[in-house]
């Protein structure tokens, strides 16, 4: 999407209720649009109130769980990648309609400790043994918390055997322990996105990490969302 351009989804055609919706989008093209009645929409990008491209046809179901997708513009036509993350903002609604004591960190080094711990858990071992560590660092990028693995090679008596480090970067608005425990879950989910992988991975390390009323809790709000995991 174009940076803090106007974002308008208007109806394919005016002979029922429905009412073009609109909304600015933020420094990365992100707009979030709820409550949609359903039915087929068009989508158009406007800069200084002249539209600039438009897609002809998109159709919104009612009470779809949360959807998040990637359109791009080039050239003064709008195109919707191939690849796409689903899933993402159900992961994100979710996180946030969940209620739990999620621990406050006071610095870097304390969230450290706090994933050191985590890792030498005898579950962690069991679970992921080839992530040996993570580091914690933080965020660069104003909007985002991160979590990555780094791939290393260690030599054995035998053969090589593949092992991985991983790292997260959280911004102070970040220094929490759920967004903490989302950005590990990128860490051992490498190259899967928000998928069934990932969102399993973070159920589990919920489970384990803030209890078992806090994953039944993440468990409802995932089928109300239709997370797939």
């Amino acid at each position: 999407m174009v940076s803090h351009a106007e974002i308008v989804l208007a109806p394919r055609t005016f002979s029922d209720s429905r009412f073009a919706r609109s909304s600015r989008a933020d420094s990365k093209g992100t707009i979030l649009l709820d409550s949609l009645e359903t039915g087929e929409y068009t989508f158009e990008i406007r800069i200084n109130r002249e539209i600039v491209a438009s897609i002809g046809s998109s159709w919104v179901q009612a009470d779809a769980p949360t959807l998040k997708i990637h359109i791009y513009l080039d050239d003064g036509s709008l195109t919707l990648p191939e690849a796409q993350d689903f899933q993402q903002f159900r992961v994100y609604r979710a996180e946030r309609l969940i209620s739990v004591g999620s621990k406050l960190f006071g610095s870097l080094e304390e969230i450290q400790g706090y994933v050191d711990g985590m890792m030498g858990s005898p579950w962690w071992e069991s679970e992921f043994p080839e992530v040996r560590a993570v580091q914690v660092r933080m965020g660069k990028d104003k909007d985002l918390a991160r979590g990555g693995i780094d791939f290393v090679q260690e030599e054995t008596d035998e053969a090589w055997e593949p092992l991985a480090s991983g790292h997260i970067e959280l911004l102070d608005w970040g220094w929490d322990e759920l967004t903490a425990l989302h950005e590990i879950a990128h860490v051992v989910s490498a190259g899967t996105a928000h998928g069934q992988v990932f969102a399993r991975n973070f159920h589990f390390l919920v489970s384990r990490m803030l209890g078992d009323s806090a994953a039944s809790q993440l468990a409802l709000v995932y089928a109300a969302e239709g997370v797939r995991w």
